[in-house]
């Protein structure tokens, strides 16, 4: 039953290959950065559910994109799981919204932005310092 319905892809150079026949992306990591798998599933309209991994709930959760359970709550992740695949109209809805997230968040243009802003800061937090 599992080998039909979960694959386990390893390592892949181009993602975008397969992310579009996926129903959910799992982050099951145990330490993680802001994880490349959830803005690349994002962006392929694909949702994720994750542990609580950097900045996951700001991400997910916060825009209705997908789902996070305690870090190393595998129990509650399985359940999660078996949960959302029998929420169709859920994962479309937040399939639709995937995307536009992404691009939101993470465009060339944004980063800049937010790079720009962050630095201004530091600087004006550096000057108040003096």
């Amino acid at each position: 039953m599992i080998g039909r319905r979960i694959f386990f892809f390893g390592h892949i150079n181009d993602p975008r290959r397969i992310c579009g026949g996926l129903d959910v992306v799992v982050i099951a990591s145990r330490h993680e950065g802001l994880a490349r798998a959830m803005i690349e599933a994002l962006a392929a309209g694909v949702p994720v559910v994750s542990f609580a991994v950097c900045s996951a709930r700001e991400i997910l959760a916060d825009h209705g994109v997908g789902i996070v359970v305690p870090q190393g709550d595998y129990p509650s992740l399985v359940r999660t799981l078996r949960a959302i695949a029998h929420e169709r109209a859920r994962l479309a809805d937040m399939s639709a919204r995937a995307q536009v997230v992404a691009k939101t968040l993470f465009a060339p243009g944004a980063q800049a932005s937010a790079y720009k802003k962050l630095l201004g800061e530091l600087c004006h937090a550096r000057r108040v310092a003096r």
